[in-house]
């Protein structure tokens, strides 16, 4: 059993399934339909307007107190330059509760190392209020440090890459087991492999 209000990190190359991980696809229920199945909603944050997300409403950041009202499964678009200040007031304002918070292609707008309000706030407040953190990225070495020193799970996938270049991010003891998740993963064994860290 996984447990909740956890950082998440799925890290995969373009069509390695990182959408399907987390909405479902053709031969799995996904990330969000099992959170919803615990009475939690995902919301989905995204700069552009993803294909595979089109068929998911639209929620303002007005109105996310319908996460917990009305669980489900969401998504809101920002400009990757006014994705500091979405994120500010998720974080500051505490808009987001009773939900898994997806963070498409996370290293265009999520700095190497995190705001104070941030690691603080979105990260430190997670359980209070009942939230999972998923930053989706496309290779290890775009992933912003920080995101992998707070990552509960790490999700490994397909990728040119290997974890190794975050050999001095990850939670301690976490490299070989990385490692040898990407080595199966590239043969072919497994789609992904989840990796639990120590933190």
């Amino acid at each position: 059993m996984i447990a909740q209000n956890k950082v998440w990190t799925v890290i995969g190359s373009r069509g390695s399934g990182k959408t399907p991980f987390i909405i479902g696809g053709d031969f799995e229920k996904g990330i969000a339909a099992k959170w919803l199945s615990r009475g939690m909603s995902t919301l989905v944050i995204d700069e552009i307007d993803h294909p595979k997300y089109r068929h998911i409403p639209f929620l303002q950041p007005k109105d996310y107190k319908q996460l917990s009202t009305h669980p489900g499964i969401y998504r809101t678009l920002c400009k990757a330059q006014d994705m500091d200040d979405l994120l500010f007031k998720i974080a500051n304002q505490q808009l987001v509760w009773n939900a898994a918070i997806v963070l498409e292609d996370c290293p265009k707008y999520i700095p190497r190392v995190f705001r104070r309000d941030i690691e603080t706030t979105l990260v430190g407040n997670s359980k209070q209020q009942n939230t999972d953190l998923f930053f989706l990225s496309w290779s290890w070495k775009d992933t912003p440090a920080d995101v992998c020193r707070k990552t509960n799970y790490f999700v490994v996938m397909k990728c040119a890459d290997t974890p190794f270049y975050r050999k001095d991010d990850v939670p301690g003891g976490s490299l070989g087991p990385l490692m040898e998740a990407h080595k199966q993963v590239m043969a072919g064994k497994k789609p992904y492999i989840i990796v639990e860290t120590p933190i």
